[in-house]
């Protein structure tokens, strides 16, 4: 048999990931929170990039490590995405049963509870890994979350207001009272105004109570979309020029 064709076949049958070379998002089963990753297509020596961290909103809970990143690897696997804005991107996946902020979504307020979640902190300690092991620009990391991960936005702006550089909470709700502390982060809101699961309201408000502290904030909202806010959110051309443009600068 032609030895080009046995070579050939053999690497028809290989994963896709592997033949094509392509950076994909690698499923890590850590011991405190599975996770799901994302390295820039070249690493180069001596040089630091952004991180988005990625929080999922309810309907990919689970353990599975499988569905975390669904919503968001159109627009982070692109090749000219990659290219353009090589970063890290981490999604920690939060366990069925489990919040990233224990809160009723479909209230129009609610409390900050006192301590963050389980799943909350273990992200925190996730994240603190990631700087640790991988070659992190600390003035470059960047919140962004839909639904259940859109409360995990605010809720990790506000209790570590001079962390991120920049956040993107998706038809999400925040303390109003917690916002104050705000100031430094670069904000865009995304919500539908029809969203029936968490009320628009949740981000009309959040967005008029926030501008009185923090003028580095934008509000989208899609006059006929529901609770699907994040699909047209994810393919506003400008979202990844606007968000790799954010720079947490000294106090």
């Amino acid at each position: 048999m032609d030895f080009k064709f046995l070579v050939g076949l053999l690497i028809l049958c290989l994963p896709h990931e592997l033949w094509s070379q392509k950076p994909a998002f690698i499923s890590v089963q850590n011991e405190s929170i599975p996770y799901r990753i994302l390295s820039p297509p070249q690493i180069e020596t001596a040089k630091k990039y952004p991180l988005v961290l990625f929080f999922h909103g309810a309907g990919e809970r689970g353990r599975e490590n499988l569905y975390s990143t669904q919503h968001i690897e159109p627009l982070f696997l692109q090749d000219s995405n990659q290219f353009k804005f090589p970063c890290f991107v981490i999604a920690p996946q939060c366990d069925t049963g489990h919040r990233w902020v224990e809160t009723d979504w479909t209230l129009e307020d609610h409390i900050m509870p006192e301590k963050i979640s389980v799943f909350g902190h273990k992200t925190m300690q996730l994240l603190e890994e990631i700087k640790a092991k991988y070659p992190i620009d600390s003035t470059k990391i960047y919140l962004m979350g839909l639904s259940m991960g859109g409360f995990a936005c605010w809720d990790f702006l506000s209790r570590f207001p001079n962390y991120f550089a920049a956040a993107v909470p998706i038809c999400g709700g925040a303390d109003l009272k917690q916002i104050y502390k705000i100031k430094r982060p670069a904000i865009w809101i995304f919500h539908g105004a029809k969203d029936k699961l968490v009320s628009v309201i949740r981000s009309r408000k959040a967005f008029e109570t926030i501008q009185k502290v923090n003028a580095k904030v934008k509000y989208t909202e899609y006059p006929e979309l529901g609770h699907g806010s994040w699909i047209p959110a994810l393919k506003e051309k400008t979202l990844l020029p606007w968000l790799f443009s954010q720079q947490l600068l000294p106090e």
